[in-house]
């Protein structure tokens, strides 16, 4: 009897140990996917929204195979020299793409961290949501084959890193991260 009870005894504190460890985490999982919700009812995410549909709808005609040129255009526009006095960051397309980037990165972050937060996206969100995402891949993919819209400044790296402080101090952090990072360098 008495080795009964230890049996339970430790069943009991595994499973103890367990949930004391899988609530936090699951609380955790979730108030991520919450601050993603209030970011979706946001006007500046309505408004990444819309700006990203126009683009597609008025800019492109609808049609994937002028996402490349359709966004090059309007990027050297919105960055034009008269146009940034004017516009706000949040009114520039390439803003508006990088925003529902975020989000939608979130978004998966959320669903691969939790089957119920899976089953949640899938029956909160949309068609259409899915439908801006294809939209964003072909955005992202026209970014990333423009050798304009990544300059290359690696020649900095042969400079000496000078004395650093206060803000500073954190790039520097920062930098001494990534520098030996090659993941996007071609």
């Amino acid at each position: 009897m008495e080795e009964v009870c230890q049996i339970i005894q430790t069943i009991s504190s595994v499973i103890g140990v367990v949930v004391a460890v899988f609530i936090p985490v699951w609380i955790m999982h979730n108030q991520r996917y919450e601050n993603l919700l209030q970011n979706y009812l946001s006007t500046d995410f309505a408004a990444s929204i819309k700006g990203v549909i126009d683009f597609f709808k008025d800019d492109c005609n609808s049609d994937v195979n002028r996402i490349a040129d359709a966004y090059k255009e309007r990027f050297e526009k919105d960055f034009s020299p008269s146009a940034s006095d004017k516009k706000a960051s949040s009114d520039k397309l390439h803003f508006q793409r990088s925003m529902l980037n975020n989000f939608f990165w979130g978004l998966n972050s959320c669903a691969k961290s939790s089957l119920f937060l899976r089953h949640k996206i899938k029956n909160e969100f949309t068609r259409n949501e899915a439908y801006i995402c294809k939209i964003l891949i072909y955005m992202n993919l026209a970014v990333d084959s423009n050798p304009d819209f990544f300059k290359n400044v690696s020649d900095i790296k042969y400079e000496p890193m000078p004395k650093t402080k206060g803000m500073n101090n954190s790039l520097k952090n920062v930098y001494e991260i990534l520098k030996d990072q090659t993941r996007w360098i071609k």
